[in-house]
Parts: structure tokens; sequence; C-alpha cells
């Protein structure tokens, strides 16, 4: 697997790879037309270009891809703000969940995330998302509360000392 810093002309395969994605793990908890609605809403192709091209450029966070034999298989979005940042998508393709990229590609960007001197890292989880609470929870992440239908969960790195 590959990771790398995606391009404006990803911005489609991103589209494909969220569909799929929430096709599958949001199928027993939403329906068919509220996750069609939710990705033309959140994955307008114009919103991610701007979005990877944005972080392309250094500014408000990352826009990573995990690409095996050229294919984008998965992504990972966080948008930081002053010290802390959050990581408001990770997504991976169906066949390619529970084999270890999410884990490298999450570990990957918050080595990024560390190198630029952040020490917070919160995100959200839909509350019936067994899945993905338990891979963050895995990952070092604890639940802070909840927020409407999702955990919130955060994680505060140590520095290169261990405080």
């Amino acid at each position: 697997m590959e990771i790398r810093q995606l391009r404006e002309s990803d911005a489609e395969s991103v589209i494909e790879v969220a569909r799929l994605s929430w096709e599958w793990t949001y199928q027993s908890i939403y329906s068919h037309e509220f996750i069609e609605s939710w990705i033309r809403e959140k994955y307008a192709k114009h919103a991610i270009s701007d979005q990877i091209t944005r972080s392309a450029s250094g500014q408000n966070g990352i826009f990573l891809g995990a690409f095996q034999n050229n294919k984008l298989i998965g992504f990972i979005h966080a948008v930081v703000n002053d010290f802390e940042t959050e990581i408001a998508r990770l997504y991976f393709l169906p066949g390619f969940t529970r084999r270890g990229f999410g884990s490298e590609l999450l570990r990957t960007a918050e080595e990024i995330l560390r190198s630029r001197g952040l020490r917070r890292v919160r995100l959200y989880v839909q509350k019936q998302n067994n899945i993905g609470i338990v891979f963050y929870q895995k990952h070092g992440y604890s639940d802070a509360g909840y927020c409407d239908d999702d955990i919130e969960m955060v994680k505060t790195f140590q520095d290169r000392r261990g405080i």
C-alpha cells in the first residue's frame, strides 16, 4: 500500500470510496436515500477538490489517500484548528477493512500531525458503528461523551520525551 497526499484529480475516487464505504458501514443504520443525500451534500466534487487543494498547500489539515496498484482504496481527512485537530473522515473500500490498512493510514496521519506540533485529536463516530468505535479504542482514543448520534473520541499525544 502506498500512502500519499491526495491530488485534485483524486476527487472522483474519494467520492466513490466514500459512497461504497457508507453503503457498507451504515446500511443497517441509515436508509439508502439518507446515505445518497449525505454523499451528495458532504462529498460534492467541488468541495472535495477544494479540501484536497487546501490540504496539499498546507492549509488547515491533511487529506491522505491509501493506494493499492494505483487505485484509491481509502483516505483520511483531518482538519486543524489552532493546536487541535479533528479527524473528519477515515474510510476504506469494504474489501480493504480489517486488514491493517486503516491502522497504517491513521498512524501516518497522526505522525504528520505530531510533527506539526499538534497534541490532541478528536473525532466523532456514529454510536452504532461498533467497528469504528473498537478501531479507534484500539488506537488509543477514548470516549469523551455524546453529541447527537455520535460518540466524541479524543487522543492526546505525548511528546517525544513521554510527557
